[in-house]
């Protein structure tokens, strides 16, 4: 039996969204960057407690060279956060690999405001983040552009019913044991 951390994409509301823009999005078709998206990894049968990875953009982190202000972003979490919608299993940390490491494979991924970087926004990143554990081995291999639709309808599902199923996983078994 496997107790192995468990590797999430985890979508969340963006700061500022309202209830009209909840009903908004069921109106016309939904795009992943009205959210907000991370990774998030939790021990296996988690009580919500977990460590987020995600990009952040505040005028307080912004300089010359990165006027958005992004910044990569890691925190603890003793329960899950309140703007967090859902999360979507994709992989398993290796026994040989620490949630730490995780981290350092992640902030290779170039940010936004990078020179040269590829990375348009948030939603790129977050592709260039599952390839990236896709390669260290804590995601599963799977097209990464049909999982961001299979995520984002997911995303407007849990936003506009508010309830339901909020865990889902996405790799080859398919269910949670």
């Amino acid at each position: 039996m496997s107790n192995k951390d468990r590797v999430f994409v985890a979508i969340y509301t963006r700061p500022g969204s309202s209830e009209l823009d909840s009903l908004n999005s069921t109106r016309s078709k939904a795009k992943a960057q009205k959210y907000h998206w991370g990774i998030w990894i939790e021990p296996k049968n988690g009580n919500g407690s977990g460590t987020s990875f995600d990009l952040e953009d505040s005028i307080t982190f912004s300089s010359t060279t990165n006027p958005f202000g992004w910044r990569f972003h890691i925190d603890e979490h003793s329960s899950l956060p309140p703007r967090m919608l859902g999360r979507i299993m994709i992989g398993k940390v290796p026994e040989t690999l620490k949630v730490t490491d995780v981290g350092r494979a992640l902030k290779l991924v170039p940010l936004p405001s990078d020179p040269q970087s590829p990375i348009a926004d948030v939603v790129v990143w977050l592709k260039a983040a599952i390839e990236e554990l896709q390669q260290v081995g804590c995601a599963e291999t799977f097209p990464i552009d049909t999982f961001i639709d299979d995520a984002l309808s997911h995303a407007v599902t849990w936003q506009s019913k508010g309830s339901g199923q909020k865990k889902i996983n996405y790799t080859w078994s398919r269910t949670f044991p």
